[in-house]
């Protein structure tokens, strides 16, 4: 066999050895695909009683808590309080719950999913998601419900299906009387006076007659409602 015979053939073994792994890749990629497994529960708390006109629906509410590992099966971000319990606390995070407000029809959901080959067997890219959901029902034994503030004061709109109150110096007069339908001790408020351009975040502690005190950053500030430019709720 001569020089160029050789020469020829080891670069035509290449070629086939190169284009067989770069067909190899493909199929592995393209057969690849994600499967997720479905499974839930659906519950309706024993302390949710529907037996007489005295509630209203306010909206609903739902969280996720995903975990993933990778190839070889570590687990890329521990949770440690376990998937439903950081989905539950996520969903918190959407409503800020107001008297007699309770939540009910809640729903549990994994999601399991990974990366298989043709469908056969896993081959990587686990991950599990925890889904829960709820419906928040208020209850009134005299027909006023605190979702219905917005017919008290017209600076109230609804926003990303919440509530985003306001007393506003420009549109109203700030006292106890416009505060107090609104807002509730506790609450996380914005404040802005008249006197300057400082906006003070904090909770809410007290509504008296004739100012409201706010805690923020490890201090408690006090402001008269005649020198108050506006108070927001913060969701």
């Amino acid at each position: 066999m001569s020089n160029f015979e050789i020469i020829y053939s080891k670069t035509t073994n290449n070629f086939v050895m190169k284009n067989s792994l770069i067909l190899f890749g493909l199929a592995v990629f393209i057969s690849g695909c994600k499967v997720s497994n479905y499974s839930g529960n659906y519950y309706f708390p024993e302390n949710s009683i529907f037996d007489e006109a005295n509630f209203k629906y306010v909206t609903t509410i739902y969280g996720s808590s995903t975990a993933d590992w990778n190839f070889f099966g570590f687990n890329k971000n521990f949770i440690p309080e376990g998937l439903a319990a950081s989905a539950k606390l996520d969903m918190y995070k959407l409503h800020n719950f107001k008297p007699n407000q309770i939540i009910t029809n809640i729903s549990v959901e994994m999601i399991n999913s990974y990366i298989s080959f043709f469908a056969l067997f896993p081959i990587g890219g686990y991950s599990s998601t925890a889904v829960v959901s709820a419906d928040i029902y208020e209850f009134s034994n005299n027909g006023d419900y605190f979702t219905d503030v917005n017919k008290l004061n017209p600076s109230i709109a609804p926003l990303n299906n919440s509530l985003v109150a306001e007393v506003n110096i420009h549109d109203d007069k700030i006292n106890l009387k416009t505060v107090e339908p609104i807002f509730r001790e506790g609450d996380n408020v914005s404040i802005k006076t008249i006197n300057g351009p400082v906006v003070i975040n904090g909770k809410l502690l007290k509504i008296a007659f004739n100012r409201v005190e706010i805690a923020s950053k490890g201090q408690v500030f006090e402001f008269s409602y005649n020198i108050i430019e506006y108070i927001k709720l913060e969701q």
